[in-house]
């Protein structure tokens, strides 16, 4: 977020760009689907990285740079490079160590960057947005065709013994994740100022992919779309038509989703809450007990030394020999020490700093916000470090940042202006 690219849809170049940046968002909730070693979205979101990069140069006069946002980028960045250095020093894999932190830089640094450059307008962003609630849904909706033809029917995505579905991530908990995003960034498409058809696509959207959550059994996934629901009313989004509209969905996406665990065997949201909670079966699969367990070890190991982290390759992030720790900054500490916490904590809020949000009352800002309040509250029950669906929403919020800056600049230099005028 360093400068922007003042592009319009007749530039090719710009055009090819933006289009790979909506499919890498749309694939980056379809994990299952892979080129080599990386996920399709990656691929995409590259792609649309180096098609940007083209742009930049062959726009000089869209160089501009915000001093300000450079010096607090380079300050991260070099906190960001010294941390992974360190942490790479004691990872169990160097190699893979210094992969993680090249795709943490790619969806931490680069995403952002990409999404202020490319979604310059609000139609542009509101699209960037659908095609990743797009992507939740068309995820959650494996689930139902996991269900019907069976759990191998999605290569890579095989149904729990618990009748837990994965849909089309490979993982129950991932797809928590990215429907609780999907549905907490829908849910502004049933609101106005969105047309009727964009209002249905975004109800038939959110109501697959709450049908998709319910059925990964995942509890964190279901709390951060609650959350989600309460910026919306914090910010006084919802109407009571929308309540209407909403609760009759939900009802109607609950009874689906009820009836297809029954066929499964498999729990009910109660019955997965009062087991992560460790109320029934004699607390023998209380996830809530192994991820504080996790959480005081990471959180001893980092006092013990907080300068350098012990990796960020998979076999490193290990605290207690079987689980990582499922929580975002104390991930971060165990992994890279405090450098790093600090970077991954200012990357993730700073789209949040200024008084933009609340200046900016917008059914759009709204919903991105919920986005990103969902993908918080998710990562601090589960390792996200480079996970897409937290970074994405961050993404999403600072493109909207930015463009609110240019609003208030914009609205300065007008005037600025009209009193140079008066006073002539």
């Amino acid at each position: 977020m360093t400068g922007q690219i003042h592009i319009t849809r007749r530039d090719p170049v710009a055009a090819g760009a933006r289009g790979l940046l909506y499919l890498g968002l749309f694939f980056s909730a379809l994990l299952v689907i892979r080129v080599g070693g990386l996920t399709a979205g990656d691929v995409f979101i590259i792609g649309a990285l180096a098609l940007a990069a083209v742009t930049r140069v062959l726009n000089p006069a869209g160089r501009a740079v915000n001093a300000t946002r450079l010096a607090v980028t380079v300050v991260l960045f070099t906190m960001f490079t010294a941390a992974a250095a360190l942490a790479t020093i004691n990872a169990i894999v160097p190699d893979e160590s210094l992969t993680v932190a090249v795709r943490i830089a790619l969806v931490a640094f680069g995403l952002p960057w990409l999404a202020a450059t490319l979604l310059p307008e609000p139609r542009l962003l509101a699209r960037a947005a659908g095609w990743f609630v797009a992507g939740a849904a068309f995820s959650a909706s494996g689930t139902l065709l996991q269900y019907t033809l069976g759990g191998t029917i999605i290569p890579g995505a095989e149904v729990t013994n618990a009748g837990r579905f994965p849909g089309w991530t490979g993982h129950v908990s991932d797809l928590g994740g990215i429907t609780a995003v999907g549905i907490a960034i829908g849910l502004g498409f049933l609101l106005k100022p969105y047309t009727v058809r964009g209002r249905t696509w975004g109800l038939l959207a959110v109501g697959v992919a709450a049908i998709g959550l319910i059925l990964s059994g995942s509890v964190s996934g279901m709390l951060a779309a609650v959350i989600a629901a309460f910026v919306y009313l914090i910010r006084g989004a919802l109407r009571p038509g929308a309540f209407i509209v909403i609760g009759v969905a939900a009802t109607v996406v609950g009874s689906i989703a009820l009836s297809v665990q029954a066929a499964a065997s498999a729990l009910s949201p109660i019955d997965r809450l009062m087991q992560v909670l460790g109320l029934s079966q004699g607390g023998l699969y209380s996830t809530s007990e192994i991820r504080a367990d996790t959480y005081a070890i990471a959180w001893q190991e980092f006092i013990a030394n907080p300068i350098v982290g012990h990796g960020l390759d998979p076999a490193s992030t290990i605290v207690d020999g079987v689980f990582p720790a499922h929580n975002l900054l104390l991930g971060a500490a165990y992994q890279g020490g405090i450098l790093l916490t600090i970077a991954i904590a200012a990357l993730a809020l700073r789209p949040l700093a200024g008084g933009w949000v609340r200046a900016d009352r917008s059914v759009l800002t709204t919903q991105l916000l919920a986005g990103l309040g969902a993908a918080l509250v998710f990562a601090m029950t589960a390792p996200s470090l480079y996970n897409r669906y937290f970074w994405i929403p961050v993404a999403l919020v600072a493109a909207a940042r930015v463009m609110a800056e240019r609003r208030t600049e914009a609205s300065t230099l007008d005037l600025t202006a009209a009193r140079r005028l008066s006073r002539a």
